[in-house]
């Protein structure tokens, strides 16, 4: 016998639904509503709500709440267990966390800002050289312990190389958060590590906005390095980078490495001989007269702007200079060489740039 439905599919799947046999959905505006009662975003819940929220996720639901879906997960570690709901709205991201911890039930409410590619290009504005010129320099009173603390504000710069014995982690408190806009000025530390690893952390005080730091959570220093740590004001959040630098010199010089130095700036021989360099961001290298080079990249380097750099003595025309595969020549142009010249070349981005001028005879 043909079978013949009333129903087309949509209709069977409406009727399933109002059934229940598809997912259904689980109002979370109990807790949204329960949350804004508090001074702190954090809430306590008895076990059965706990257990409700739990059963949701377990069946699959869809939690709601005033119109807005939010997507729901669940994990547990040896500490406790964690149901995670997650709405987004404009350019923030909502994230409730209902947890049962050894007995205690808590739920507890962060807003997070989504940073654009638009606020990626204001910060980098705020970068400008010229926002640290009017920076005052502050003397720096640092603790001698392994964990030493120091207390910052706007518009100044330290220097913590003084006192900083060996720690282990530093804690920063910005004193004067400054206003809620980008008018603030900015904050730069320079420092040293000593021969541990350390990290950094940072708190803003008389403030509720927090800080957001590019590479996410705590600061990871080396040890035996040189650094420079620097904070923006960027909308309710201030930004931090940390950044090595090189201590030869001032600023952010280069650390300068020879090779064959006997043969730089003199004459036309050169040696047959045709080193590896492989650059690195923090020195500059200067090869003398030999029959050619071959330039190398460390492994993972930092191409995003990043800068290395050389300059090297040609003897004659037969010169051979070879770069890594991926390195492209500006215009698409391989140079060719002419005796008795000096040339300098810069990769950035994995463009090559070179100039070139005559050497002294």
């Amino acid at each position: 016998m043909e079978y013949n439905s009333k129903y087309t599919g949509a209709q069977v799947e409406a009727l399933l639904d109002r059934a229940g046999t598809v997912p259904q959905t689980y109002d979370i505006g109990w807790l949204k509503n329960l949350i804004s009662t508090s001074a702190d975003d954090i809430v306590t819940l008895t076990a059965e709500q706990f257990n409700d929220v739990k059963a949701a996720v377990d069946a699959h639901k869809i939690f709601v709440a005033y119109g807005q879906v939010l997507s729901s997960s669940v994990y547990s570690d040896e500490e406790g267990t964690y149901v995670i709901l997650t709405e987004s709205s404009d350019n923030f991201v909502t994230t409730f966390t209902v947890a049962s911890l050894t007995g205690a039930y808590k739920a507890r409410l962060t807003s997070n800002q989504i940073i654009t590619q638009n606020d990626l290009t204001g910060y980098a504005k705020k970068t400008d050289i010229s926002a640290f010129l009017k920076l005052q320099y502050q003397f720096a009173n640092i603790s001698e312990s392994s964990t030493p603390s120091l207390t910052v504000a706007a518009g100044n710069w330290y220097m913590l190389y003084m006192g900083m014995t060996n720690p282990t982690s530093l804690s920063l408190n910005i004193s004067d958060p400054g206003t809620n806009d980008n008018g603030t000025d900015p904050i730069m530390l320079r420092f040293k590590t000593g021969n541990k690893a350390m990290s950094i952390s940072t708190s803003v005080g008389m403030d509720t906005d927090g800080v957001l730091v590019r590479d996410g959570g705590r600061l990871k220093c080396k040890a035996n390095t040189n650094y420079i740590l620097t904070f923006w004001r960027y909308s309710p959040y201030w930004l931090a980078e940390l950044k090595e630098y090189s201590a030869a010199g001032t600023g952010y010089g280069k650390t300068v490495v020879k090779t064959i130095p006997s043969m730089i700036g003199y004459g036309t021989s050169h040696e047959t001989d045709t080193p590896s360099i492989e650059l690195a961001a923090d020195k500059f290298n200067i090869v003398g007269r030999c029959s050619g080079l071959t330039l190398t990249l460390p492994a993972g380097a930092d191409m995003d702007g990043q800068e290395y750099c050389c300059q090297f003595y040609v003897p004659n025309k037969d010169y051979t200079l070879t770069v890594p595969a991926d390195v492209r020549w500006q215009n698409g142009e391989v140079p060719t060489f002419e005796g008795n010249t000096c040339c300098q070349l810069v990769i950035v981005n994995n463009c090559a740039t070179i100039g070139v001028f005559k050497a002294s005879s």
